[in-house]
């Protein structure tokens, strides 16, 4: 296969009979959305799910042994981590985009980490919240857990990585078929989101809001830059194309 189409299969943008099974993202998506509003609206007010945070925190101190949670802090977490999963999407991307001759397998991921860097520790900032850590639950007080860095990674890094492997003509692309990709990006997603919950470095509205926000990003992420190519159509036999004339 020539390089020029194999380029016009990775850019194609028509809607196979497959992807319109999905079309049910775009509302749910939205949904989504609107709960992520409804928990950092409940966190900058002190609503019912603040009181949830605190009773899960409590149960962790009282029931999981001190080395535990230690071991989560400093070992478990690590996948969650930029240093670990930025890597391995980075040297994806570079052998995806030599190989069809283009940049958009580089371009989508680095726009999509740019908009990570700026939004989530923006609003980390912003709202200043501090860990279970620290002794208690403040807004405004120099914090920054508010909404989880890891668990965002775990979602969005960890979900192109997994479609940047897809779409290479090797066996693990062939293997990693859209729903392989979704329960091992749910497992790694659930992993972190315990890890850090029980590490005592974020509270669980920190981990709802990432992934309410996340989910919806790496839906986007993969409609635009990270669609499989379609296999063309197969060429009518000379046969039936003299039979229509």
């Amino acid at each position: 296969m020539s390089v020029e189409s194999r380029s016009e299969r990775w850019t194609a943008t028509d809607v196979s009979p497959q992807e319109k099974r999905y079309t049910w993202r775009l509302p749910v998506g939205i949904v989504l959305l609107l709960g992520f509003v409804w928990v950092t609206c409940s966190v900058l007010l002190s609503g019912p799910l603040v009181s949830l945070d605190h009773q899960i925190d409590a149960w962790v101190v009282a029931n999981v042994p001190h080395p535990v949670i230690v071991a989560c802090r400093r070992y478990v977490v690590l996948p969650g981590q930029r240093l670990y999963n930025v890597p391995p999407m980075a040297i994806l991307a570079i052998i995806l985009a030599w190989r069809r001759r283009q940049w958009r397998p580089l371009l989508v991921p680095l726009a999509v980490m740019v908009f990570m860097a700026l939004f989530v520790p923006g609003l980390k900032l912003w709202t200043g919240r501090t860990n279970p850590i620290s002794g208690g639950d403040h807004l405004w007080s120099g914090g920054t857990e508010y909404p989880s860095g890891h668990e965002m990674n775990a979602i969005v890094i960890w979900g192109m990585t997994l479609a940047l492997a897809a779409c290479l003509d090797w066996p693990v692309g062939r293997w990693l078929t859209r729903r392989r990709r979704t329960i091992i990006n749910t497992l790694i997603a659930v992993w972190i989101a315990v890890a850090v919950m029980i590490a005592r470095t974020h509270w669980m509205t920190d981990v709802i809001a990432s992934v309410f926000f996340g989910i919806p990003l790496l839906w986007v992420t993969l409609r635009v830059g990270f669609t499989k190519p379609r296999s063309l159509p197969a060429p009518r036999p000379a046969q039936e194309v003299s039979a229509g004339r």
